[in-house]
């Protein structure tokens, strides 16, 4: 037997949403979304559902996997990031507003859209999650509009361009692969990101 359903949330409580559907959350903050799926009754339908969505959550925190901060603590940018969010990694990263796009087709969920905006950065991922395995695979593109002359000293030369007092800061290409729950992010050139997605990379980062 399938289920046929469509729903919409207005500032719902991520964590309350993540209660509901029995999973870990990493996120805070007030969701709005649309969605609409088939389900199949099954002990784990979520594994085999299609359907599509797009939500946003507003002024909430993002809060990075152990795996993904021993990662971070490797990074060019890691004395930037420590000193310009000196609590992100205890207390999550603030953030105004994340989007996520997404299409689903027999439990494999392609985020096609995914923005996050916090302060002087911004950032976009596409990719895919497997809901049977809970496996997530996906590129990262961040962009930083640092204008602090003391903090720009911190990031490493090899992303800037352009003479004092106008430098900008390049795109940093990450890949994130893992669990949902415990993923591990790591720098990746962008000759090694493949030309479709950095389409949507950029697409999403400027939209």
């Amino acid at each position: 037997m399938s289920v046929n359903a469509a729903g919409s949330a207005k500032d719902v409580l991520v964590s309350d949403l993540a209660l509901m559907i029995g999973q870990q959350y990493s996120l805070e903050g007030t969701l709005t979304g649309l969605a609409h799926f088939d389900l199949t009754a099954s002990s784990r339908p979520w594994t085999q559902f299609n359907g599509a969505g797009e939500g946003s959550v507003q002024n909430g925190k993002f809060h990075f996997p152990d795996s993904t901060l021993k990662a971070l603590g490797k990074a060019h940018t890691t004395k930037y990031f420590r000193t310009k969010y000196p609590d992100f990694a205890e207390n999550g990263l603030a953030f105004r507003r994340l989007v996520v796009h997404w299409q689903a087709k027999e439990g494999q969920v392609a985020l096609d859209k995914g923005l996050l905006e916090a302060d002087s950065l911004k950032a976009s991922m596409v990719g895919s999650i497997d809901t049977a395995r809970h496996g997530l695979d996906a590129y990262a593109r961040l962009q930083l509009r640092e204008k602090d002359p003391a903090l720009l000293k911190l990031i490493p030369n090899h992303y800037l361009y352009g003479a004092p007092g106008h430098e900008v800061i390049q795109p940093i290409f990450g890949h994130l692969q893992g669990s949902w729950s415990d993923w591990s992010l790591r720098a990746a050139s962008s000759g090694k990101v493949p030309a479709r997605l950095q389409s949507q990379l950029k697409k999403s980062i400027t939209n």
